[in-house]
Formats: C-alpha cells, structure tokens, sequence
C-alpha cells in the first residue's frame, strides 16, 4: 500500500497541471494536498498552502460572477468548471481554468474534493489577439472604398460594406436577409446567372462580370469573385466576395464580358489591398513576438533555469516557435511593396535538418515524417528565413490534407529545372533527377486527399482557399509561390484527388566554393 501510495503521490507530483485536495470535513475547506505544478504556477510553497482556502488566489480582478459559480458546485457537491483571473504570490495576475470535482466513497459520503488547474493566460492573450486582429479588419472593410459582401447558404445577404450600400443607394439594413431580385424588381439577368454558379458549382468563381442597377437609375459594371465558405461540419454557410467597379453605364448598355476589363490592373488592386492588410498584420504579429521573444530570452538566464526542472527544454522549443512566427510575419509580408529577400547560399540540407524539430511540432503523431535529403545537393541562393517559412507553410498544407494521419516524405536532389515548372506543374510526381547543377529541388510530398484539376491550377491565387472558415486565408501557397518567384526559382504542384500532393520548390545552385 505504501508503495502504491508513493507511485500516486509521484504521478501527482509529474502532473502539468496544478492538481489541489481540499477536504470539506474541516472547516473551511481547507487545502490538504498541493501538488508541485500548482507551486510552480502560483509561487506558494505546499506549506504555505496547506490549511487554507483556495480563495487566497483570488484578487480584486478576479470575476465575482466566476466565484458564485464555484461556490454554487461545492455546496451542491457536483462538478464544477470556470475560467478567472487568480493572482500568485508576487501580485502578478494570471487566468486560471479551473476545474473541480467532488471524490464520494462507496456508501456515498463526500470525502474530498479534488481540483485541476491550468494557466490560460497564453490562450486568453492569443484569443483576445484574434478578436482584436478581426475588428481591425472587419474596420478596414468598412472604411475602405472596396466593395466586400457575404451571403448565407441561402443566398441572401448577411452583410454588404457601407461602400456597396451607397454605391447602391440603399442603406446596408435593406440588403440583410433578402436577394437583389427583392431589392431592384428589375435586376439584371446576371444575378440568375451568378445565382445558378454558386448554387449548382460552390466553386470560387473570378471575374465575372456583373452589372448593379443603383436607386437612381444608374449602372455600375464591375467584376465579380466570391468563394463558397464551410462550416467545421462541412456543410456549405454562405458565400463571400467582392466587386471591383469597372465604370458607370446607361441602364441600355450592354454587359461587357471578363474580356473586356482591363485585368493587369484589377490584379494589381488585388495586390495591393493584400500587401497592405498582410504588411499590418505582420507588424501585430512582430510585436507580440518580441514581447513574446524577449521574455523567454529573460526565462533562460542561469538563474531563472535552475529554479524550475527541465525548463531549458520548453524554453528551446518557445524560442524556435517563437523564431518561426517571425518568419511567417516575415513572409506575410512579402505581399506589401517590392520586398527584397537577402539572397545568399544556403545549405538547405542543414536548414531542413534543423527544422525538423518544428516541424514533428506543427504535424500531429498520426503523421510519419522522412528525410530523403541527397547528400550532393549543393548549397541553394536564397533567404533562408524565407525558405524556412515556405517550408512550414508547405508542411502547413500536407497536414490539413491528411486529417486522418498519413506519410510526409521532404526529398532534395540537385538537378534542372523540369519542363513547364513554371508555375504549377500535373504531370509527374516528382520530378526526375537529370544530368546538371541548375536548382536544388525541395519536394514535400504527402498522402492526403489531393487537389483536383481546376483546384490544382487555382492553387497558388491569393486568398483561394477550399477550408473551412477560419481554416486558412488561402495565402500559404500563394507567399511560397511569390517567394519562389522573388528568389529566381519555382514552385511546382503535382497532385490528383486521393493521389496526394507534391509541392516542389526549384532554387538557383549557388556555383561550386
């Protein structure tokens, strides 16, 4: 029984969590047992927990709606579970998810209660982060001249920007919950025909042009793209877009087709609106690294290490997220104005192996990962904090395709550049190793679910994206291409449905040392 006792008190003890044994039989239900996890959290010793009641976390933050919460579960003695602010023994707040349970013996007498605890404060921070970065948005689609809607599976509006409503000449509560057929009795034959696209296709649609008949009388032409967005069950929620006005025409003239729009320069809007967006969103994100980044760099003196067990480890594996959250920020924001990579040689062979611990992190356990890196590969010019970012992101993209688990193989060689790679590519699986010392090749190969042909030629399009909302934004391989593009190489797609998917980036060799 001892031993057995030693075993339990030993786990409770390993535990990541703060795990606290309070016993209701005395009064006040005083602590009884605090295991080293909740010390490590709080700041207070066991002794200096034992025979008190766990409200001494509590502080002038703490939520008074929280603590009526738990005070209701202990008096009716059933489980109970709340997220507050709680303070350690220097002060300093902390969110603390709490959860407690009651322990009865066999003829049902409350023995004790037991409580698991886990600091929250990273994952409250990182959601408030969140909210904070889609107002932000959701203002920039409100202030901006675009023309940005959303329609739900039914096909009636949920939201139009205030630039739509009063080019329109509606106000925006007109459009909620109804079609332009019931706004503009005389609405052009191209809402049937974009009413039929989505219903029937649920498949992005680009550039098509449609015409908008304003209150007073006017006609806005404009191009049209929206993409079908899924809830997390899969099922279809609605639909998202936006018109790009092309002119203002008589209600007689005739609709001029995608053809005839001036394409060179919507794309560069298109652009332009994402590096600006992605270029503020990147700064958002650099700061909360720093902060992020300098606070792990103060954790890892001397002193701060031989305070806690094994700390040097999670510091290391912070400090590596930390380093690739800069440079995805980095590469987001490639999309703003003629960034300019530090183009160098760099061992990509190295670089993999070093990534690799990250990347065990980014996959989940049902997913095998190899290396098949070809020892003659020669050194690749590049940004390697750029590469390493497209990397991820590829990686990023092998794991929501195999939901289920599946096989990452990432392979270099050192060869030409294969015939048609100049975007993306549907004939081989991987390209042949032929003879010559053009480009290194990276190739991330992986048995998900694959692309089909119209998905696998709109791959590289910024803001596609086939996930469900807030899935992805659809610019991870859109920022692999541009990068491939920016560092004289390119990137190749193979892939067939339930063939999987080979993302292949080809990189300029760096000439023999």
């Amino acid at each position: 029984m001892d031993r057995q006792q030693t075993l339990l008190t030993t786990a409770v003890n390993a535990s990541a969590f703060g795990i606290v044994i309070t016993d209701p039989s005395q009064a006040g239900n005083p602590i009884v047992f605090a295991n080293r996890a909740f010390s490590q959290t709080t700041g207070y010793s066991e002794a200096e927990c034992i025979g008190r009641n766990c409200r001494f976390l509590q502080g002038p933050g703490t939520d008074r709606g929280a603590i009526r919460q738990l005070s209701e579960g202990v008096r009716a003695r059933r489980p109970i579970r709340v997220v507050l602010r709680n303070y350690r023994k220097d002060g300093s707040p902390f969110w603390n998810d709490v959860a407690i349970s009651p322990v009865f013996d066999d003829a049902g007498a409350l023995l004790a209660y037991i409580s698991v605890q886990h600091d929250v404060t990273d994952h409250i921070a990182a959601e408030e982060a969140v909210r904070t970065s889609e107002a932000r948005l959701r203002d920039f689609v409100d202030l901006s001249a675009g023309w940005f809607w959303e329609r739900g599976a039914d096909l009636r509006f949920t939201y139009v920007s205030p630039a739509l409503a009063e080019a329109c000449g509606h106000p925006g509560p007109a459009f909620i919950g109804r079609m332009e057929p019931e706004i503009d009795a005389q609405a052009f034959p191209d809402w049937a025909q974009l009413e039929s696209h989505l219903r029937e296709g649920r498949q992005p649609i680009r550039d098509f042009a449609f015409r908008i008949r304003a209150v007073d009388g006017r006609v806005h032409e404009a191009r049209l793209d929206a993409r079908p967005v899924y809830r997390d069950d899969g099922k279809l929620g609605g639909f998202r877009g936006w018109l790009a006005p092309s002119g203002v025409a008589p209600p007689d003239q005739p609709q001029r087709t995608a053809s005839d729009l001036d394409m060179t320069s919507l794309s560069s809007r298109d652009m332009a609106v994402i590096g600006r967006l992605g270029a503020g969103i990147a700064h958002d994100i650099n700061n909360l690294l720093t902060i992020l980044h300098g606070n792990l760099q103060l954790l890892s003196l001397e002193e701060a290490v031989q305070a806690v067990p094994d700390v040097e480890d999670l510091i290391d594996c912070a400090l590596s997220a930390s380093r690739e959250g800069a440079c995805l920020a980095r590469t987001l924001s490639m999309f703003g104005a003629h960034h300019r990579l530090s183009l160098a040689p760099v061992d990509v062979n190295a670089l993999l192996t070093d990534l690799l611990g990250t990347i065990r992190l980014t996959l989940s356990t049902a997913v095998a990962i190899d290396l098949d890196l070809d020892p003659l590969a020669p050194r690749a010019v590049t940004d390697a904090a750029h590469l390493e970012a497209a990397i991820i992101n590829l990686v990023n993209n092998a794991r929501d395709a195999m939901p289920d688990g599946g096989h990452l193989t990432i392979t270099t060689w050192l060869g030409n550049s294969p015939a048609g790679s100049g975007g993306v590519q549907t004939g081989r699986r991987q390209p042949d190793r032929p003879q010559g010392d053009c480009y290194v090749g990276i190739a991330v190969t992986d048995t998900g679910i694959g692309m089909t042909k119209d998905v696998l030629q709109r791959a590289t399009t910024p803001l596609f994206t086939l996930k469900a909302e807030g899935k992805g934004a659809g610019l991870g391989l859109a920022m692999v291409d541009r990068f491939a593009t920016a560092s004289n190489g390119r990137l190749a797609l193979d892939s067939a449905p339930d063939r999987g998917t080979t993302a292949t980036l080809l990189l300029p060799a760096a000439p023999p040392a």
